[in-house]
């Protein structure tokens, strides 16, 4: 019991901006693959980032596995995942 409340307690539910075909596939795969970029980018903020054609993932991800990328005066905070494709815990479509 103990181990699964250390695995929840480092969970992270972040947001992916992209396209509605990759979304799909990553609610599928739950895979995030970067596209050019040498890591994977991930936000704390429901509306993305806005990349991509609108179309929002919510992600559960590994708190151990985030790195702040940049950080906003409103208070979004950018991260990036470690590598090019990263195994997200969960994954669905929001927006």
């Amino acid at each position: 019991m103990n181990n699964f409340k250390q695995f929840l307690e480092n969970i992270t539910t972040l947001y992916h901006g992209t396209t509605k075909q990759a979304a799909e596939e990553i609610v599928k795969t739950k895979l995030l693959k970067s596209k050019g970029e040498p890591n994977v980018y991930v936000t704390n903020s429901p509306d993305g980032t806005g990349y991509g054609d609108g179309t929002v993932v919510k992600i559960h991800v590994n708190t151990n596995d985030l790195e702040i990328d940049d950080e906003f005066p409103d208070g979004r905070i950018d991260y990036k995942l470690p590598g090019k494709s990263y195994k997200v815990i969960k994954a669905e479509i929001v927006k």
